[in-house]
């Protein structure tokens, strides 16, 4: 039996703010054993003010060494992607992220922390 090849599948977003930044933690599945961008879209809270609240990071090379890693193998195709950005300002302003990922198939359904 193969497995179809699918967009990756997120199951859980987490947002913690930190001393000047906050982590984005994303916990999913990518049958395809790749993943090509992450794109982040930050919520503010009433008043707070932000450049660019839409980020795309590239993530291939996170994900080649974690899948050529022998210790993914007992994971399956599941992953835990750790991105930290950097925040001038007050990092509490940030207050949900919402995640979409893409792999070589397509892109994954929106979503957001918890």
């Amino acid at each position: 039996m193969t497995n179809k090849r699918s967009s990756p599948t997120i199951s859980t977003v987490t947002l913690s703010q930190s001393s000047g930044g906050v982590t984005v933690v994303v916990t999913g599945f990518s049958s395809t054993d790749d993943m090509v961008s992450a794109t982040f879209e930050f919520a503010l809270s009433t008043g707070a003010t932000i450049n660019q609240n839409d980020i795309t990071v590239g993530v291939s090379p996170m994900f080649q060494t974690w899948y050529a890693n022998t210790s993914s193998y007992a994971t399956g195709s599941e992953f835990t992607l750790t991105v930290p950005f950097t925040v001038i300002g007050n990092p509490a302003d940030m207050t949900a992220v919402t995640v979409t990922l893409i792999n070589a198939v397509a892109a994954s359904n929106p979503v957001g922390s918890h």
